[in-house]
């Protein structure tokens, strides 16, 4: 499923478990992996990075959940101009999953490669109308990162250093820039860019528009993850205190926010659906989650006070459907091992 990856858990606030495995490659002379090894996190950059950088901003008056693309955000179509936050958080705004907007713009000079993207995500056509249906889409955090940069005028992975990671002390995580030479695991060929990618973001929407974007772009350790979601859970129970960041506020980014029939998705987050969960089957109704295209993964118990990390680099040398079938397998069993072991 992958060359190799870090499994690390914690319960009622103590690491019980942080377990490297396999190497960088499946050569027996590749780097064996370490605690420390840096991950690109993929679609973890949701609900860690953009999710957190609005709350923070809602938390300090300058955006509210429910304040309207088009009031926040220049250029935005008149289609999309009433799509919320909220919505847009809870991926039920109507946007696409995706476009290959990295493929229309690979051709022109890195300068002018995120002003094309801009340009054909604000005129992509809705694909249903907003509040209507969940649709996990990476083009509405693209658009929530933008949001976070025109209210601080700050590049994204400066606005997030600045709103979540240095608050929160959130020491294993950062971007591209962040990672030890070498200290990255490859994720595989890009045939777009013509070399392997090693502490590099993975996802072609997010290098072009320059490396990071609201959708992709973070790097991390498995101990950066859970330091942060262990925080997480203490402002949820108000055992911590930050000013932007009042419990009722992280509460309510982990709740289910029931906007459409049959969604599962919180604020960033993700809850276990009724079947077939990637969380498994012991972990409470109230956890909350998320995953990433390169192989990464948490869940945490707000009830228990569980949390556990998978990061893996599933997608060296190539992001196969065997390997995502098989994590998708493999992932709840390994919940379900983590709590019955830990959790009796």
């Amino acid at each position: 499923m992958a060359p190799g990856g870090v499994l690390t858990a914690a319960v009622g606030g103590e690491t019980v478990l942080e377990a490297p495995f396999g190497r960088f490659a499946y050569a027996p002379w590749s780097p064996r992996v370490r605690a420390e090894t840096w991950w690109d996190l993929a679609s973890l950059t949701k609900p860690l990075a953009t999710a957190l950088a609005v709350l923070v901003l809602v938390g300090r008056g300058r955006l509210t959940l429910e304040a309207e693309l088009g009031a926040v955000l220049d250029g935005v179509s008149a289609d999309k101009a009433a799509i919320t936050l909220r919505q847009l958080l809870a991926h039920c705004g109507g946007l696409a999953a995706h476009r290959p907007y990295a493929e229309a713009v690979a051709r022109l000079a890195p300068a002018e490669r995120a002003a094309e993207v801009r340009r054909l995500l604000l005129a992509e056509p809705l694909a249903a109308a907003p509040g209507s249906v969940e649709i996990y889409s990476d083009l509405g955090f693209i658009l929530l990162g933008w949001v976070v940069e025109a209210v601080t005028g700050r590049a994204f992975p400066e606005a997030v250093a600045d709103l979540v990671l240095a608050p929160l002390g959130a020491s294993g995580l950062g971007f591209a820039a962040d990672v030890p030479p070498g200290g990255a695991a490859p994720t595989g060929w890009c045939p777009l860019r013509g070399r392997l990618l090693q502490g590099e973001v993975h996802d072609a929407n997010a290098w072009a528009l320059g490396g990071a974007a609201g959708h992709a772009g973070l790097f991390g350790t498995a101990a950066g993850v859970r330091r942060l979601l262990l925080r997480l859970l203490e402002l949820a129970a108000g055992r911590r205190v930050h000013p932007d960041l009042p419990a009722d506020l992280v509460r309510e980014a982990f709740r289910r926010q029931d906007l459409v029939p049959g969604g599962t998705r919180a604020l960033g987050f993700d809850t276990p659906s009724a079947e077939g969960s990637s969380a498994g089957t012991r972990l409470s109704r109230e956890s909350a989650g998320h995953l990433g295209f390169t192989g990464t993964s948490f869940w945490m118990d707000l009830d228990r006070e569980v949390v556990v990390v998978l990061l893996t680099n599933r997608t060296f040398p190539d992001a196969s459907p065997a390997s995502q079938e098989g994590l998708r397998r493999w992932r709840p069993r390994l919940h379900d091992l983590v709590l019955e072991v830990f959790q009796p």
